[in-house]
């Protein structure tokens, strides 16, 4: 008996180190590469190559893959998960990636995702919006990206955008991402967040995604200061296109605004970020936008009207006359600017307004030229008390932008407190007293206009 036994294990013993060497023989690295290969060629990505490092019956290891031609898409560490016999069948189960970086680029032609080849025939990049669509693009249960980075460039913006993402078909089609240091930039506008986490999920009964997204420590550099701010808000995704809606704000709520962008595969022309109403608190005052439309899908002007209220008047001249002027009250209305994609502002034509009666206060040296009516008029502008005041914005000749302060007061200490009115044209950081935009400064006498009982 103890013989019989003895012969068994010495025969499961070959038996088994047989089996062991037979699967030690078989090059499973080639056939799970020949077989990766495949089936990532099958779903459209091109001229895969890859490095198997470790294959087995449930699962391999992969290096340095590159997918595509002249602009592939790089992977360093690939892992997947997969039954021998559904790898075969080419199906994969899950997929862990690590230090990837891809770039996606809006051409004439559309949308194009690095290393991915579309059918000659086919439409322009569209998303999965069924569960049949996804089955098919993706042939996981689990997609897992760490240390990722998409690059997305279109011909008047980019943005890089570092994270991880993970996708599970058993969690109904859920998608979690969360992202550090993502940037963009149009023009001269440069938007940095610290953080970002969205949540999209598949609503297949409604052909779309929807999804919800945080952002934290953003910060804006356009020209004007505006303070760190945090961001959350919602987006749905159809095939060809989508659409982000939210809300700005800093810590205090004083600077917040409400936007809406819609991004389209297939038709860059309609292209949106549309500012739906922003506030932010300038020189003691508010300025305030609306329904501000940027083009998203070209480099060209934005055209807004600037809504001022309350804003400092002695700020505001201050910094029209490099700290010259000085005055008292604050002035409300509307200046249209256009915003070039160089970052230069053009001011279009509008006026702001003063609300009571202030003071303004000029040095004799703001005020060029040397004969009785200038000196006059040095005089009067040394501590002139304004009932009326307005600042107009226009084009002139050249088509440069003129800023031109009209004044309506007097002055207690000359000419015994009469009411003159006065057109002051501002250039630069100097107060430029133009001789054909004063009224009625013909001689002194004139210039001086006696209340009328």
């Amino acid at each position: 008996m103890k013989r019989r036994t003895k012969i068994l294990l010495s025969t499961l013993t070959v038996a088994a180190i047989a089996a062991g060497s037979a699967y030690a023989l078989v090059p499973w690295r080639d056939i799970a590469a020949r077989q990766l290969s495949a089936i990532l060629m099958a779903r459209g990505f091109e001229n895969v190559r890859l490095t198997v490092q470790s294959a087995g019956l449930t699962n391999a290891t992969l290096h340095d893959i590159a997918i595509g031609g002249d602009d592939p898409l790089t992977l360093r560490d690939l892992t997947v998960q997969y039954n021998w016999r559904e790898l075969m069948d080419g199906t994969l189960r899950d997929i862990a990636i690590s230090d990837i970086a891809l770039t996606m680029r809006q051409g004439d032609a559309g949308w194009a995702v690095q290393g991915f080849r579309g059918a000659s025939n086919a439409p322009t990049f569209t998303l999965p919006v069924t569960e049949a669509e996804l089955r098919a693009r993706l042939p996981f249960d689990s997609v897992s990206l760490k240390n990722a980075q998409f690059n997305v460039i279109a011909p008047a913006w980019h943005a890089t955008i570092p994270g991880d993402l993970s996708w599970k078909r058993a969690d109904a089609f859920t998608i979690n991402a969360a992202g550090k240091n993502i940037t963009y930039s149009q023009g001269a506008i440069d938007v940095t967040a610290g953080t970002l986490t969205a949540t999209a999920q598949l609503l297949a009964n409604s052909r779309e995604w929807t999804g919800e997204w945080q952002a934290g420590d953003i910060a804006v550099k356009s020209g004007a200061p505006i303070p760190p701010l945090t961001g959350k808000g919602s987006f749905t995704a159809q095939a060809d296109h989508i659409k982000l809606e939210g809300q700005l704000a800093d810590d205090k709520g004083k600077t917040n605004a409400r936007f809406t962008a819609t991004q389209h595969f297939s038709d860059a022309a309609q292209n949106r970020l549309t500012i739906t109403e922003a506030t932010m608190p300038w020189k003691d005052g508010t300025l305030r936008v609306r329904n501000v439309a940027i083009p998203m899908g070209k480099k060209s002007p934005i055209r807004f009207d600037l809504i001022v209220d309350n804003v400092s008047l002695d700020e505001l001249l201050q910094a029209m006359t490099g700290k010259r002027v000085s005055a008292t009250g604050v002035v409300s209305g509307t200046v249209p600017l256009v915003y070039n994609p160089d970052g230069t502002i053009l001011p279009g034509t509008g006026a702001l307004n003063t609300a009571a009666p202030g003071t303004i206060t000029m040095p004799p040296d703001a005020i060029p030229g040397d004969n009785a009516q200038i000196k006059l008029t040095r005089d009067i502008l040394a501590n002139f008390h304004y009932d009326n005041l307005s600042i107009t914005t226009e084009k002139d000749e050249s088509g440069g932008t003129v800023i031109l302060l009209a004044l309506q007061g007097n002055n207690p200490g000359v000419y015994d407190g009469r009411a003159v009115k006065l057109n002051v044209r501002l250039t630069g950081d100097v107060l430029d007293f133009i001789r054909n935009n004063v009224i009625l400064l013909t001689t002194p006498e004139k210039l001086i206009q006696q209340d009328q009982p």
